[in-house]
Formats: C-alpha cells, structure tokens, sequence
C-alpha cells in the first residue's frame, strides 16, 4: 500500500493547522489526498482522521465537502467514522459558528449519504454495524431536519430489523409523510418496513432494502461507482449476509491468460464447441478460438462485480401465486409474508400518499394481483380480510368496485353478526342510495358468494378445519349465518326493485341470484332457501319481456322440487316434523304457484283468492284503477293476452296454420277464445281451439327458450302434466 505512505501524517498535519491555513494551504492538501487516495482507497487510519478532519467543524463548509468524497476506504469503514457521522446529526453542531465546531446540514446530509452506500456496497465493518444497530434512535433523529430527512431515512431503511419496529415509529413516519410534500421516497420505504411485523422472517439485505425507484443523484452515483471498484480490487463483496461482511475469493494470477491475438489468429484451431471437457480445454487453451469480443474480455481489466436484481413487486406476486399449486401444506410463514407485503403495500398507497390518478392505478393494479391470489385458494387471504372490513367502512362505494365486489365474493363463511357489522352493514347502506346499476353489480357480487359458499364441503363440521388461506371452527353455526345471507340480500334485492321497478339489469341480476340460491337444497346438500318476495314475483309477472316472465315461473317451479321433492336436503331435514319451518315456506310457495298459474292460465288475475297474499283494499284498488282504463282485469295476464307474450302467440298461431298449409292473417287482434272462433268462420283459414292451441303455444315457447315458464305450468297443470306424459310415451 505504498500508495497511502504518508497519508496519516498529511491529514495530521492539516487537521493541526487547519484553524490557521489558509484557503490555498487547504486546497493543496485536498488534492493531493484526492490523488493519493483515488486509486486504491485509504487504510483505517488516514480515513478516521479524515472523517474527523471533514467533520470536525474546522473547515469551511465547502472545503468539507470537497473532503469527503475522497475517503474511501481501502477494504471496509472502521467505527470511528461511523460514530462521528451519528454524532453530529441536528442543529447542535450546525448552528456554531463556523470554523469553531460548525458541521452545516449539507455537510452532515452528504456524510450520512455516503454511509448509506458503503453499507449498501458492505463496505462497513461488523463493529460499525453493531454500532449502528445501538444507535438507531440517534440516527433517527435526523428525521426531524428537512434538509436530512431523506438520506436518514434511506440509512434507517438499511439498518432495521425486527426490534427496532415499534408503534410511536410507525406513527411518527406516517405523520412526516403527510407534513412532508412531495412524499419522501426513502420515508415510504421505511413506513413499509415498519408495518411489517415479520420484518425478520424476510432477510433485509442492503440491496433489498435500498431498492429506491428514483435513484441516487449524478454525483453520489459516481461516486458509489468509484467506491465500487475500489472495494473490488481490494477484495470486498458487495453482498451482506445477516448483518455480516463476506470476503470475496481471492482473484488467481499464477496462470497467464494467453494474449487476445493469439486467442483470435486465423490458424487451425479447434473449435470451443469441440472441446467437450475440462481436460481438452486446457489442452488447446491456447489454440481455442473464441469470439473477438470474448477474447477482449479475457484480456481487459477487472471491472465492477454485477450484482443481482433485487425482486420486483411483479416477481413477489408471481411467486406467491403459484404457493397453492406447489404444496406449501399452509405454511404459515408463506401466508404471513404474503399477508404483510400485501396489507403494506395497500395501506401506504391508501392512506400514506396524496391521492392521484396515478396512486389509483397502482391499487387496482395490486387489487386485482389480490383477487387473483385469492381466486387460486377459493378464498380471500384470512389476514386480509380486516384491511378489507376497513376499506369497506371507509368506502364511497365507486373506488375500485369492480374488484372489490370480486373480493367479497371471495369471503369464506363466518358467523353472521360478524359478516353483517364488517361487510354487509356497510354495502346495504350504500345500496339504500346508490344507482340502479350499483345496486345491480352488488346484486351480482352477493350471488358469486352464494355460489362460492355452496361449493364448499365442510359445512358439516365435526372438528376445526384449515382451508386455503385460514380455518373453520367447528362452533361457527355458518349454517345459520348462510341462511341469514339468504334473507339479507332477499332484503336489499326488495328494497331497490321498490325504488327502481323498471330496471331490467336489476331484475335479471335479482333473477341470477334467486336460481343460485336453487342449488343449496337440490344439489349441495344444504337445507336453507329463500322464496322471492310478492312484490318482485308480481313486478316480474307484470313485466313486458319473456325473460322475466319464464325464470320466475322456472324459479318458483324449482322452489316445489326444493320444499317438498324427495331428494331435496330441506325434506331430508324435516321428514320427521311436518310442522317444521319449512311447512310456512311451503305454503307461502303454493300462494305464487296460485297466482302464477290463475293468471297465466285461469284468467284469474288479481282474483282474492290467488293474489299472494295482497290486502283486499289493495285489490280493489287495482281493480277499479283497470276499469277505469277499460281494461278486463282478470284475463289481462293471460297466456296469450300478457304484453310480453301477445306477438309470439300470433307467431305461434301463424307457425302452425303453415305447417297445415293453411292461413291466420285473417286474426284480428291478441289470440283469444272469440278471435279463433271468428278465424274459423273463414274455410280456407287455420282452424283450432283456445284449449289446444294453449299447450302448443308452451311447447313453442319452451322451444324458443322459455324453459322456466313450460316447466311451472306443464308440473301445476293436471291436463298439461298427462298431455306431457302421452307425449313422451308416444316418442
């Protein structure tokens, strides 16, 4: 090290009569520490006096700052330098006047700037670092300055560990980042580390640690590169393990490499791909032919050592999404890290930052990694689930819906008080205001969860069971609370059909969840239903579109099978106590069965006795409202009369009379006992019934897609039910 003799004794000497040199005295010996110390770096010694002489407060600012980016060290920082750049951090040695103790804050920034790069490069020995791991509450004090916070933050970043995480931390940062514009980069790094309680089960290297999006300024990053190859000639790795400095193998030099010429001559050589050992390598290592630029390689110098990528987000993600498909048997510390890299992440995007366009993107996007997660288990992440009950007590009801309805979908059953106070509390409140088309896609969320919870096979718990991403306890009655579900989003589907009638997307997403609720009791093996309320079943029945009309018939036709079919789970529940509570929903059934058939088929609308259950005054109403209209009340539903079904009926009519070569254009007005019996006074026109022509018109529209309507009226209809039976026995 011949290149540092003498470089003791010049520091000694200008730190002794620094207080006295003059300005060009200084500058002469700044340069010629900058010329002995740029090539190889500086031992212990001359570096501590140095960092004593840059921050000894003797110096004019700008002459420390000149110091300071010449010491580097030679293999790795001692403490001595560490301590003096904690120790004057503050206002304390900045405000004493200058040349008499005064360390400016760019002075104190910069110093604190170049510790955090020999720590991200390790170049900073073990007592340093069990130096810094005491000091950490006086290095965090440079948090409370401005002009240091960002370099002290991304020196805290380094050096935490576990049990440097605690509350009054958590909260202080987060304070900063609201009082701090624009968001300090390497402060939202830190807050992402202090909100991770298992910081330690994830091994924060410097690399890891120090990943910051916007990088280090021109002149610090030139100055880490120079500090980078310094460390590696002398032998120094860049990679800290646990805290610990790892040499890096010494480089050989007692086998020359042969000259680039010779490795790239036009001479017969064998060829690298020929070479199929090590044996014959070094056999022909001097007439192998390599590529011009691996030769040049072979013959340049050492360069800086490449470091591996740290782990993107992006990688994170992946990684974590393929944990179900790869065994990892419920591993908590798998669940934990994925748990707390995600809740990190949302909450500091969320609450930490200033919301921008920008910030909304990020979180879908994170959103929607979520969501995939969780699709991959069947079910949201079990610690995920309070950010989630947050969120949603926090929400407007329009951020990131999409994915949010997704997420709820996704919630594995609970106990009801539980499910209503953090979930569905908060969405039925925003459904009381909400448009028609909020209240449609809430509609459809609650019935992706019905479907979700159906799937399941461990309702009928004997013993605590793990799922994918938490446990089911054996006392949590989620028979019950999925029963309470059932009620409430009956509830929420009654309360917005009242406000919006006419909708026809709230109607069909009402329509898809009373059919899912279809596959509890027929197919799952769960003994819990819910029947449509009156007032939807009229509002449907009323409606000018088949749609509506045949799924609540096929509905209501299902609701049979479920109450009293034989292989239904409720029958199984209750054969032995015919007054069980099914025996009220059985009989609630047989009121819209009435009132659907009596008006479809009976011309018997708004009759008393098939009105399901509507109070006398409401019927009179009803009526004289019709006939005040002109209307006749009681066949104004009929099959071939109903606004949604007239036009098909003439379709239908006009179909059969070409099958028998005949003609209907003759039919005036909707299809009708008196229309047919007029049509049949023309010879050459089609003849038929009302009574035969109805059931054709079934099988019509039941082969036009109104299957729910064909099945209510050919399972509630005695002729229709015999006339189906013929017709299979004759095929």
């Amino acid at each position: 090290m011949r290149h540092n003799l003498g470089m003791a004794a010049l520091l000694a000497s200008l730190q002794s009569s620094s207080s006295k040199a003059t300005k060009d005295e200084v500058d002469t010996v700044i340069e010629q520490v900058k010329q002995l110390a740029g090539e190889h770096g500086m031992d212990d010694e001359s570096l501590c006096k140095g960092y004593e002489l840059a921050l000894g407060g003797l110096l004019d600012t700008d002459q420390s700052l000149r110091i300071l980016p010449q010491l580097i060290p030679h293999t790795a920082l001692p403490l001595d330098p560490v301590l003096l750049t904690t120790s004057v951090l503050g206002q304390s040695t900045a405000s004493l006047p200058p040349r008499a103790g005064q360390v400016a804050y760019a002075v104190q920034r910069r110093a604190l700037e170049q510790l955090a790069v020999l720590l991200e490069l390790g170049a900073v020995g073990r007592e340093g670092l069990e130096a810094l791991d005491r000091l950490y509450g006086a290095v965090e004090q440079g948090l409370r300055y401005r002009i240091l916070r960002e370099p002290t933050a991304g020196l805290l970043c380094l050096i935490t560990r576990k049990h440097h995480v605690q509350p009054h931390r958590v909260a202080r940062v987060r304070s900063l980042l609201l009082d701090d514009p624009p968001p300090s980069t390497s402060l939202a790094r830190l807050l992402d580390l202090y909100r991770s309680s298992e910081v330690g089960h994830v091994r924060q290297t410097r690399k890891h640690a120090a990943a910051a999006p916007d990088g280090l300024p021109s002149s610090l990053e030139a100055w880490k590169m120079r500090v980078s190859e310094v460390l590696d000639g002398s032998g120094v790795d860049g990679e800290l393990e646990e805290g610990h400095r790892v040499k890096r193998r010494k480089h050989s030099h007692q086998v020359p490499l042969p000259d680039s010429a010779i490795l790239t001559s036009s001479t017969a050589s064998p060829h690298l791909a020929d070479l199929s050992s090590l044996a014959k390598l070094a056999e022909h290592l001097d007439k192998v032919v390599l590529p011009t630029h691996a030769a040049s390689v072979l013959s340049a110098g050492a360069g800086p050592t490449r470091r591996s990528r740290p782990p993107t987000e992006a990688d994170w993600v992946r990684s974590w999404a393929f944990l179900p498909r790869s065994g990892y048997d419920h591993d908590s510390e798998h669940l934990s890290q994925l748990s707390h890299w995600i809740i990190s992440r949302l909450e500091h995007e969320l609450y930490d930052l200033e919301p921008t366009k920008a910030g909304h993107a990020r979180v879908e996007d994170l959103l929607s990694r979520v969501r995939d997660i969780c699709e991959l288990g069947g079910e949201v992440v079990e610690a995920l689930e309070p950010f989630l009950n947050t969120f949603l007590a926090n929400w407007d009801g329009e951020r990131h819906r999409d994915v949010i309805f997704q997420l709820v979908a996704l919630l594995k059953p609970r106990a009801w008080a539980d499910l209503e106070q953090s979930v569905l509390g908060k969405l039925r409140k925003l459904a009381g205001t909400a448009s028609v088309d909020w209240v449609a896609a809430l509609v459809d969320c609650l019935s992706a969860l019905v479907r979700n919870l159906a799937v399941r096979d461990n309702w009928h718990l004997q013993a605590t069971v793990t799922t994918a991403f938490g446990r089911l306890d054996a006392d949590g009655q989620y028979l019950a609370s999925l029963e309470s579900f059932l009620e409430f989003t009956d509830e929420v589907i009654l309360s917005a059909t009242a406000r919006h009638p006419t909708s026809l997307v709230l109607r069909s997403a009402a329509l898809g969840f009373y059919e899912s609720t279809l596959l509890l009791p027929l197919e799952l093996d769960l003994p819990v239903i819910v029947l449509p309320s009156p007032i939807f079943t009229y509002l449907c029945l009323l409606s000018n579109e088949l749609m509506s009309v045949s799924r609540i018939c096929g509905i209501i036709a299902r609701l049979r099978d479920a109450l009293v079919g034989a292989e239904s789970a409720i029958v199984k529940r209750w054969q032995d106590d015919p007054r069980g509570p099914q025996s009220s929903a059985i009989e609630s059934l047989n009121a819209r069965l009435v009132t659907l058939v009596g008006a479809l088929w009976m011309r018997r609308f708004l009759a008393t006795d098939a009105s399901m259950g509507l109070s006398s005054d409401v019927l009179d109403k009803l009526r004289s409202r019709s006939e005040e209209r002109g209307q006749q009340v009681a066949s104004s539903m009929g099959l071939t009369a109903h606004s949604a079904l007239a036009l098909l009926a003439q379709d239908c009519l006009s179909v059969l009379a070409t099958q028998d070569g005949k003609s209907a254009e003759s039919l005036v007005g909707p299809v009708t006992t008196t229309a047919l019996k007029q049509l049949a006074k023309d010879p050459a026109a089609f003849h038929i019934s009302f009574n035969e022509f109805r059931p054709r018109f079934v099988e019509y529209l039941e082969e036009r897609g109104a299957k729910g309507l064909a099945s209510c009226l050919f399972s509630s209809l005695s002729s229709l039910v015999e006339r189906r039976k013929s017709s299979i026995g004759g095929t």
